[in-house]
């Protein structure tokens, strides 16, 4: 499977929308600085097709940004037949994924649908290979290449097992070990519960005596069970005796509580006899009562009615003295309406053309007239010239204030221009930092180059150095007469003296050589730090001058626009000028006398409404007491006589009482007749009960019940209740006991039972232990046979890709059951990847992990045909980079048929091997967007 086309929509720092079409055999190089969100494009692939945990969905949506998520992937079969588009969606409810199957036209039929779906059809049929598997294969990073150089055999074997997806199986076996020590452990355990059970214990003797206790306890209940029958039959004879008299007592009982309730109802009518007597007693002295009171009503018509007439003269003079009260306070009213127009006068200053605008005494006692003078002084006052005028002169002054404070401005503008200017001419004085930076690079770039033929000089010199040494000990330590390891002729004793002097002579001819070439790395990585310090401050300079040019340009503007604003503000006092007829702006004591004027003007216009409302206050207070005069007039004749009144009002309040008392009397004296039949009523009915009584008491006599019988009787019950409760607590007790041996014998059987049951389990922990041994010891040899089955394939691969890098000085590469990596140059020779420099041994790497790629990629149904490489160039230098670049060009479509090379290295970016630049550049608003192109490459890294 390739990838076609991919669509990113906010996903992180890629807002918006943004497609990449892509071809379907292409080498793709994706540059930019770092932190852009290079890796984050291939991040995004990977959360479409499988949503890994390891990808959180809370960290996936841009801030800022409330729209969905949208991942679309395009895939197509190798052959071209096939085309397929994976598309993954994050709203806010949750994750929607679908995979769509294209037709011809370029449209989609969905065929799965389902985050987990998706991903499981991913796994399984699309491309076959699980989340862990596709990252080994898509994904190559710079740390992958320490794997087969730095790490141990053991941390080696484990990193490549899990690119080769055999986690699974290590993890497996370590859940065999946890279950394999369980095992033990348990079997231990069965074991000593076993012995500890049966430690001095005859279970077969223990189960003989519960038996024969069963039988004892047996026949022990079948005794209290007859003790029980003989105590329930004294219990019925005694409960028979008692229910007899409990009868006797109970017929007694009820003819005692009817007597009772006749001499209750006897009582209760010797009380109402009383009652009725003394009512009737009653009544006879309220009838004396009433020919008293008779007489003292008799006069209550002739009392009332002079209590009218004494009510209505009371009203009156109640109304004469109110009047004569309203005429005072109207008075008054006048008065304090006549002193606040004094007021008014007096706290209001008179202005020219004011004459008259006095309060005398003849104006208090002519007061509408003085206040229609006052009045129209006031109204005919015009405040708005004046107004105008001030007004005229607060606009010109204003001007004037604009004009001094904006110069001001313009000066403080035109001042900090020229600090400006001085100090731009003070950092250009050294020249153009462009031309600065230009001959730095140059010496940069030089600098480098002496510092990697320095490192290769040392690394070849080293090597040279070590095979003299080897070739020396051979030497010293060989028999003569064996054949040499050069030209195959046995050597002679002092052939060989002559062979070691001179291997002696080079090895220190190297040694002096590496460490003069060391002197010189050391020295050249002195002169990199100087010049890229020397860089760092050329960048701050440059980054300083374009900054003042910008703040220089942007004076410029300011400084137009506040000349402009100073212009303005002069035509505007020009203009106001004009308005006042004034040859210069007038000054703050000038507007200060205008602003008097207008206040005086406008304090005597304001008196014009609170002298109208006085105005109206007093004719209003005037016409009152007018009218109050004439109704007292028709008043004056009042006659009034308060203690007189007194009296009256009290005897007639007398009058009227007795009046009410003869009615209540009459009232009751209608009731006699009923009282009287009452009387004799209840007479008939005591005679009655008295006759009712005898007979109860007799009756209740022949009963003949006795209490002492049936306390007796109830004390024998009680005895042979008990008797009969002992009876059965010793039945239950023997029952219980008899019980009791029975569960002892079931428990003691069960014992026996389990503890047969324990040694089974027991034993069944001993055979599971052997067998997770044995299983355990199986997956330990896993490893190596998968190494044996692996690394001849692996060697295989990476062997045609490290010949293609080296030209073919490097023709063979093995791997061991570790995946330690050894080379052979063309003569045979075996090297160990320690033994090679730093960007060789990453060169050698890099080729095992591809090959390595290639080979979990076998696996898959549809085999992915597409890799990425993450900054794996980082430790190369210059020139084993282009040579790894040119041969991933020209040979990336025999490995894959599309490669990403991602880096921020300048000469990877440059490296024309790339069919595509995918430039990711970074917005002012932080986000990144993706800058295409294929022909003009250096225009588009310029960018």
């Amino acid at each position: 499977m390739i990838i076609t086309r991919l669509v990113i929509e906010n996903y992180k720092q890629y807002r918006g929308e943004h497609i990449l079409e892509i071809a379907e055999d292409a080498t793709v190089g994706v540059i930019g600085a770092n932190g852009v969100g290079k890796t984050t494009i291939f991040e995004a692939i990977e959360w479409c097709l499988y949503n890994p945990r390891s990808i959180e969905n809370k960290n996936i949506r841009p801030r800022g940004t409330g729209g969905e998520v949208r991942v679309i992937v395009q895939m197509t079969s190798n052959n071209g037949n096939e085309v397929y588009e994976v598309e993954r969606l994050l709203k806010r409810s949750g994750t929607q994924a679908t995979v769509y199957k294209m037709n011809e036209h370029g449209g989609g039929e969905p065929i799965v649908q389902g985050t987990r779906e998706v991903t499981d059809y991913i796994s399984t049929r699309l491309i076959g290979l699980g989340h862990a598997a596709f990252v080994a294969t898509f994904f190559t990073r710079q740390k992958e290449l320490s794997f087969f150089g730095d790490l141990t055999p053991a941390a080696r074997r484990r990193e490549v097992g899990k690119l080769l997806g055999f986690e699974t199986i290590k993890q497996a076996q370590a859940l065999i070990a946890d279950d394999r020590t369980n095992a033990r452990h348990d079997a231990d355990s069965l074991q000593r519960q076993y012995e500890a059970k049966t430690q001095s214990r005859n279970l077969d003797e223990e189960i003989e005596v519960a038996k024969a206790t069963i039988r004892e306890r047996t026949a022990e209940v079948e005794v209290a069970r007859k003790s029980v029958e003989e105590a329930e039959a004294a219990t019925a004879m005694a409960e028979q005796r008692l229910q007899h008299i409990n009868e006797l007592r109970d017929r007694y009982t009820a003819v005692s509580g009817e007597l009772r309730d006749l001499e209750t109802r006897l009582e209760h009518a010797r009380t109402r006899e009383s009652g009725v007597v003394q009512e009737l007693e009653r009544l006879d002295q309220r009838e004396d009562e009433r020919g008293r009171l008779a007489i003292l009503a008799s006069e209550e018509p002739e009392l009332r009615a002079e209590r009218s007439r004494m009510e209505m003269e009371r009203e009156r003079f109640q109304t004469r003295a109110r009047l004569r009260d309203d005429v005072a306070r109207n008075e008054q009213r006048i008065r304090t309406d006549i002193g606040e127009i004094g007021r008014i006068v007096e706290r209001t200053p008179a202005i020219p053309g004011s004459e008259g605008w006095v309060w005398s005494a003849h104006d208090q006692h002519d007061a509408i007239t003085g206040i229609d003078r006052l009045i129209g002084i006031a109204t005919s006052v015009d405040p708005s010239t004046t107004e105008e005028t001030l007004e005229q002169f607060r606009a010109a002054l204003f001007e004037h204030q604009c004009i001094e404070r904006e110069t001001a401005t313009l000066q403080r503008y035109r001042d900090r221009q020229k600090a400006i200017s001085a100090e731009l001419d003070t950092m250009m004085k050294d020249g153009e930092p462009a031309d600065v930076r230009a001959h730095l690079e140059s010496r940069l770039a030089e600098a480098q180059k002496r510092l990697s033929d320095a490192q290769a000089s040392i690394a070849s010199l080293t090597k040279q150095r070590d095979r003299a040494r080897e070739l020396a000990s051979r030497l010293e330590h060989q028999h003569f007469d064996e054949a040499c390891p050069t030209c195959g002729r046995a050597f002679s004793d002092d052939e060989a003296e002559i062979v070691i002097a001179t291997l002696r002579s080079s090895i220190r001819q190297h040694e002096a050589d590496i460490a003069a070439a060391g002197g010189t790395s050391r020295k050249t990585e002195r002169e990199l730090r100087q010049l890229e310090a020397e860089l760092a401050e050329l960048g701050e300079r440059e980054r300083a001058i374009q900054k003042l040019r910008a703040s220089l340009e942007s004076s410029r503007d300011y400084i137009a626009q506040q000349e402009a604003t100073v212009s303005g503000h002069s035509t505007s006092l020009q203009k106001a000028l004009q308005r006042i007829n004034r040859p210069a702006a007038p000054t703050q004591e000038d507007i200060e006398l205008i602003e008097r004027e207008v206040h005086q003007k406008r304090a005597l216009r304001e008196t014009a409404q609170p002298l109208g409302m006085l105005r109206r206050s007093i004719v209003e207070a005037q016409q009152a007491i007018q009218t109050l005069e004439s109704e007292l007039a028709t008043l004056e004749d009042v006659d009034w006589d308060a203690d007189a009144f007194d009296r009256v009002r009290r005897r007639h309040d007398e009058a009227s009482r007795a009046v009410s008392a003869v009615e209540q009397i009459d009232r009751e004296l209608a009731r006699r007749p009923q009282l009287e039949h009452d009387l004799a009523t209840t007479r008939a009915s005591i005679a009655e009960l008295e006759v009712s009584i005898a007979e109860h008491r007799s009756a209740r006599d022949a009963i003949g019940f006795d209490p002492e019988a049936l306390r007796a009787a109830m004390e024998e019950q009680q005895a042979v209740r008990q008797a009969e409760s002992a009876a059965r607590n010793h039945l239950h007790e023997s029952d219980n006991a008899a019980r009791d041996a029975v569960r002892l014998l079931e428990s003691l059987e069960r014992e026996k039972a389990d503890l047969g049951e324990l040694a089974v389990q027991a034993e069944e922990k001993r055979r599971l232990r052997e067998e997770l041994d044995l299983m355990y010891s199986e997956f330990s040899e896993f490893d190596k046979f998968v190494a044996q089955r692996v690394s001849p394939r692996l060697s295989d691969t990476t062997s045609d890709i490290v010949a293609e890098m080296t030209d073919g000085k490097y023709d063979r590469v093995v791997f061991n059951e570790d995946y330690g990596i050894e080379v052979y140059d063309q003569s045979g020779d075996r090297f160990a990847l320690e033994t090679f420099s730093g960007g060789e041994r990453d060169a050698i790497s890099l080729a095992a992990r591809l090959a390595l790629s290639r080979l979990i990629g076998s696996q898959a149904s549809n085999p992915p045909s597409f890799v990425v490489l993450d900054e794996v160039f980082g430790s190369l230098d210059a020139e084993r980079r282009e040579r790894v670049l040119t041969l991933l060009g020209q040979h990336s479509h025999e490995f894959f048929r599309q490669m990403f090379i991602i880096s921020h290295i300048d000469d990877v970016q440059q490296s024309p091997v790339f069919d595509t630049v995918w430039q990711v550049v970074q917005r002012e608003d932080g986000t990144s967007e993706v800058v295409t192109g294929n022909g003009d490459r250096d225009a588009l890294v310029a960018d």
